[in-house]
């Protein structure tokens, strides 16, 4: 399960937020570059979150907020 500003580790994490369809803040040198956003595609390198490409070596993912699904 998730937490709040949960940073993703894994490619199980990315895939999880992506099936859950979490908002997901950017970070960069720890200052946040986009607030929120969801998963759209993962690769082992990068990840496509609002049409933009971020790589997992250069950026920090963590989770902006819980939802509940229904």
């Amino acid at each position: 399960m998730f937490h709040i500003h949960q940073q993703f580790k894994s490619p199980f994490d990315f895939d999880n937020a992506k099936f859950l369809a979490l908002p997901v803040a950017i970070y960069h040198e720890n200052e946040i570059i986009d607030i929120s956003g969801i998963i759209q595609r993962q690769t082992y390198d990068c990840v496509l979150i609002n049409g933009e490409y971020y790589l997992k070596d250069r950026f920090q993912f963590k989770v902006r907020k819980l939802t509940v699904l229904r």
